[in-house]
């Protein structure tokens, strides 16, 4: 046994030095804020034809200028003596009074016809096989004499890392040396982004709803800024193959700071709520985890429009206190009769039945509102309908007339068109230890409820597409999103030109004989203790149906005089 682990441990210690030897990530010193990776540019552009022979055939062709591209991009169009077998890197040192200083690092096969074909302007420094050239000398003196101890490539983490070097292209910025090269800059931001959220427009009075609107703005602003403070890294790269685009990313903040120990409330699942959703859907989201702050949002939102209203104050400090586990939807267009909206959620909540009387109360209790000059009223029947042998309640949400009020008349035009000329019906019900609710006619809740009963009807092929999709993203997740954009979009044209209020010179047959096939992109976000990861998929088809659908409207464009 000892025999054969002492060679190849030696072999291991001997190796190390070479294959670290050639990573240029060590030339560049630790205070460098961003490094952008491109892949091997002959294995990169065969990748990206690959993806556009599927995607969009007609513009395949574009790829063999890809590599020129990238040469211009470094200031070497002919690629002389460059080793296009190998990765590129691009790096920016941060620079609080100038404007950031751009470091490329890149492999040559023959560094004086490199260098020659770049030209003077530039400043060189050799590192290992790599050339290292920028138009600021001075950056190129930090790169050349950076020690291994301060390198860059100390920086990162294992998982960031990672990260970085998959994919054909990838980036990865170092937070802190952003934010203490620019904290200035960003505080100054921050002054400017608060102050544009929270100031009263001109010649209006500071009523007690818009007041809590703009302290919940300021709390917002806040929120996000806080992530910005506790950022550490973040990495992203981006694979192509033929049959899709695939996005992973990684944000990692530091440890015990408020970001961190939000995330590590979050358990990522696996989302069983999907499975339960109606199939065949142009657009799906499920979600699980801690939503304590969610549900905080959403009470400050509505409160912000009931500012005086006490009932509804207590029963928001009620839903405080709900334990939601899970929650998830799914969305598909309507017709323009019943409304274009027709939508299902399920919720997975610690006891059904009392978030339902919740559910009505505070629909009770925000009965009529008003912004802006437009009047809203809500209304709730309990037990209003039975639905598939389930008793199910009726909201409604309608947009009161005002005579004379134009605002108030374009909203209800709006609302009619989004929702039907009922209003916006809802219909909740608690379903097989579910909190169910439908947005739209009566068969939408009765689908949803045949969906949490496993025999809603479906599109047998979207559900496979959507299947597909869901097995290339992430297994467990905090937030998973699915949609169809192409059928989406068409959908939408179709409407729109229906509704003939807008001027779309397109025969909606059009775009009914692309006969756009299901597919989906979709995304996924996992929390981790102190990290959280994305991943972002986009089939060929759902690129490929995009461009259908562009050379469909550009096909129906008026055609412009060349006279005038």
């Amino acid at each position: 046994m000892r025999f054969c682990v002492t060679p190849a441990f030696t072999l291991l210690l001997v190796a190390s030095p070479l294959l670290a030897a050639d990573d240029p990530l060590d030339a560049f010193p630790a205070e460098t804020g961003v490094v952008l990776r491109i892949g091997a540019p002959s294995e990169t552009s065969g990748k990206v034809k690959g993806f556009l022979n599927n995607a969009a055939p007609r513009y395949a062709q574009l790829s063999d200028s890809l590599g020129p591209a990238l040469g211009s991009l470094i200031g070497n169009p002919t690629l002389a003596g460059i080793d296009p077998k190998r990765d590129w890197y691009v790096a920016v040192l941060p620079r609080p009074e100038k404007s950031p200083s751009i470091v490329f690092a890149v492999p040559t096969a023959n560094a004086d016809e490199m260098k020659k074909a770049i030209g003077k302007t530039y400043t060189f420094a050799d590192f290992e096989s790599w050339t290292i050239y920028s138009l600021d000398a001075e950056a190129v003196g930090k790169v050349s004499s950076a020690d291994r101890t301060g390198s860059f490539r100390t920086t990162l983490t294992d998982r960031v890392r990672k990260v970085f070097d998959e994919g054909e292209i990838a980036i990865v910025l170092n937070v802190p040396s952003l934010r203490n090269t620019y904290q200035a800059r960003i505080n100054t931001a921050k002054e400017q982004i608060v102050k544009a959220a929270t100031q009263v427009p001109p010649g209006s009075e500071a009523t007690p709803a818009m007041k809590m609107g703009q302290e919940y703005n300021r709390k917002m602003i806040e929120e996000l800024m806080k992530v910005v403070e506790d950022s550490k890294a973040i990495a992203e790269n981006v694979s192509i193959s033929g049959d899709a685009l695939r996005f992973d990313a990684i944000a990692v903040v530091e440890a015990e700071s408020g970001s961190a120990k939000f995330l590590a409330k979050q358990s990522p699942s696996e989302l069983p709520l999907l499975q339960k959703l109606p199939g065949g859907r142009l657009a799906y989201y499920d979600m699980a985890g801690d939503f304590s702050r969610l549900m905080t949002m959403s009470a400050q939102m509505t409160l912000a429009a009931y500012p005086m209203n006490e009932k509804l104050q207590a029963l928001v400090k009620d839903l405080a206190n709900v334990k939601f586990r899970e929650l998830a939807g799914a969305f598909e267009l309507g017709d323009l009769e019943s409304g274009v909206i027709r939508g299902v959620s399920l919720i997975d909540v610690e006891s059904p039945e009392d978030y339902r009387k919740l559910a009505r109360q505070m629909v009770e209790a925000m009965a009529t509102s008003e912004t802006a000059g437009i009047k809203q009223e809500m209304s709730i029947t309990p037990d209003a309908e039975t639905i598939e042998g389930v008793k199910v309640d009726l909201m409604r949400a309608v947009v009161a007339p005002a005579p004379g009020n134009e605002a108030a008349g374009a909203a209800k035009g709006v609302m009619e068109i989004m929702f039907g000329k009922e209003g916006m019906t809802q219909r909740f019900a608690v379903v097989d230890g579910l909190f169910v609710q439908g947005i739209g006619e009566p068969g939408v809740m009765a689908n949803a409820i045949k969906s949490v009963r496993g025999n809603g009807q479906s599109d047998a092929a979207a559900l496979k597409a959507a299947a597909t999709t869901r097995e290339r993203l992430d297994d467990k997740a905090n937030v998973l999103v699915l949609f169809d954009l192409p059928r989406l979009m068409g959908g939408a044209i179709q409407l729109a030109v229906e509704s003939k209020r807008v001027p779309l010179p397109i025969d909606p047959e059009a775009i009914e004989n692309l006969n756009l096939a299901p597919s989906y992109a979709g995304l996924t976000i996992a929390a981790e203790q102190d990290a959280a990861r994305f991943r972002t998929l986009i089939p060929a088809e759902q690129v490929r149906g995009v461009v259908e659908l562009v050379n469909v409207l550009q096909k129906a464009a008026p055609k412009r005089d060349p006279a005038n």
